[in-house]
């Protein structure tokens, strides 16, 4: 469903943010 795509999304969106987080703090 469209629903499950904006999830699906948002937790993709979401682990790449954490990521580049730890990628900033080794900076």
């Amino acid at each position: 469903t469209v629903l499950n795509r904006c999830a699906d999304a948002l937790f993709e969106l979401n682990e790449l943010t954490e990521e580049g987080s730890k990628a900033r703090k080794k900076d």
